[in-house]
């Protein structure tokens, strides 16, 4: 029987204890909301099984306690960015594509300037009537067994649109016809006398206007038609000047050339890669604005693992845009970024994550400033537009002229130090010294095996030509 009362004593007891403990729980749970209670830890508390060190007692009331694991807080805080991204995928997009549009306006405008080394004409059909249009002209013919010549050279001038006259003197008449000089450059093109000489041999004269530039040829295609025309009863001989491609062997030491590049660099870089960091100011204005930012660091988030995870998610993005943007040196300029010159590609690439280190937490900076995240980013953009392109394309084209004094230019060697604080100008400068030093190591790597032969053999070659290094 004592048993058995002691017994019953311990089992009251116990349920005192858990009315107790449900009594101390009750100020920390959500009177409007109790379905919510943490089931679980209440069950643990309830029976027993809760540690010690996770249960302290301050003022009479029971509060629970736990380590803080900051590795699962920094998890987190890279979970809700990525989530973050998923539903603003847009966003994403955005920061991976535009860059990539603007590095590719960038080589594209590079290689239709100054990339050729090259300069081709089109194929020119020596035609008198396509080329020069309506003209006049003569022909000369006295004797009367080579009057079936004459009628074929007047057929095949009249086929070209020119008034031919049968004259008795060309030299007499192609002198009162320049008396009027405009008539004489615009008109008159081509001519032809026919005669034999004193032997008896067949004479035939071209004649031909010097102040056009195609005349020579044309005057003798004309003549050597109506040769074949009279011999074999028709016929005709096309001819088509088709000239070679003048190389521009000048590139090493040609200031606008290299200026050319210098200027895209400086404009198309910072551009590109100042909206990405633009884009970065976008989540922590969204954070701040809506209070996201203020209930993580209540729920006792450090502040320092809030902004490394934003920067570490944030710089890995970065990178990503980046390698995206070496897609425009495969397609537009291979042959200087890749190969035996794929140093410049490690080059730049090194020169953009830099970028992206730097320029980062300055985004982060600006984005304290703004509380509406169009207005951040807006701002940051023409902020990189005005440091990077404006004031890195004026001082880069100031110093690679030579018309400006010592002092001009030690001045803004100067400014050009105070300036580097900012990445986007230290960006644009560094990109104008990469493609100019890249495009000038590649010179010969960009010449078509032919072209560059025929260079080397030319006569012209020099140890001061650009290609003087690619013969040997």
């Amino acid at each position: 029987m004592k048993e058995v009362l002691e017994i019953l004593t311990m089992r009251r007891q116990t349920c005192l204890r858990k009315r107790e403990v449900l009594f101390l729980l009750q100020p920390l749970v959500n009177s409007s909301r109790p379905k919510y209670i943490l089931f679980t830890r209440l069950k643990q508390i309830l029976l027993g099984k809760i540690l010690p060190h996770m249960i302290d007692i301050r003022g009479g009331a029971l509060v629970l306690t736990s380590y803080r694991k900051l590795g699962n807080q920094f998890v987190a805080q890279l979970i809700k960015r990525f989530h973050y991204s998923k539903r603003h995928w847009s966003v994403l997009i955005a920061q991976l594509a535009i860059p990539l549009l603007l590095m590719c306006l960038c080589m594209y405008s590079i290689k239709s300037s100054i990339s050729q080394y090259r300069t081709e004409y089109d194929p020119l059909k020596m035609d008198i009537s396509s080329v020069y249009g309506k003209t006049d002209g003569f022909y000369y013919s006295e004797r009367p067994n080579l009057s079936g010549l004459a009628d074929s050279l007047k057929n095949v001038l009249d086929s070209n649109k020119v008034s031919a006259q049968k004259v008795s003197e060309p030299t007499h008449f192609v002198l009162n016809y320049g008396k009027d000089i405009t008539k004489y450059y615009k008109k008159i093109v081509v001519g032809g006398a026919i005669d034999r000489d004193p032997t008896g041999a067949l004479n035939l004269t071209a004649w031909y206007n010097d102040q056009m530039f195609h005349s020579m040829p044309m005057a003798l295609l004309v003549m050597h038609t109506a040769l074949l025309q009279n011999t074999v009863n028709g016929g005709s001989i096309s001819l088509t000047n088709a000239p070679l491609p003048e190389l521009q062997s000048g590139y090493s030491i040609d200031i606008g050339g290299k200026l050319t590049v210098i200027i895209t660099a400086t404009v198309f870089a910072p551009l590109a890669l100042g909206f990405l960091s633009a884009s970065f100011t976008l989540v922590p204005i969204h954070e701040r604005a809506t209070k996201a930012k203020l209930l993580q660091l209540m729920s006792g988030i450090p502040a320092v693992m809030y902004w490394t995870a934003m920067f570490l998610w944030d710089y890995l993005v970065h990178c990503i845009a980046c390698i995206f943007m070496i897609i425009p040196y495969a397609i537009f300029a291979h042959y200087a970024f890749f190969g035996k010159h794929s140093i410049s590609t490690g080059t730049s690439l090194l020169l953009m994550f830099l970028y992206g280190w730097s320029s980062i937490p300055f985004s982060y900076l600006a984005s304290f400033v703004f509380s509406k995240g169009n207005a951040g980013f807006a701002s940051v953009v023409g902020f990189c537009a005005a440091a990077g392109v404006g004031a890195g394309s004026t001082f880069k084209a100031m110093l690679s002229t030579s018309n400006i004094s010592e002092k001009v230019r030690n001045d803004l060697k100067i400014a050009t130090w105070f300036l580097r604080i900012f990445p986007t100008f230290s960006l644009g400068t560094g990109f104008s010294n990469l493609f100019v030093i890249t495009y000038g190591n590649s010179i010969c790597e960009s010449l078509p095996p032919e072209d560059l032969n025929m260079t080397c053999k030319s006569p012209l070659m020099t140890s001061e030509s650009a290609f003087f290094k690619c013969c040997k």
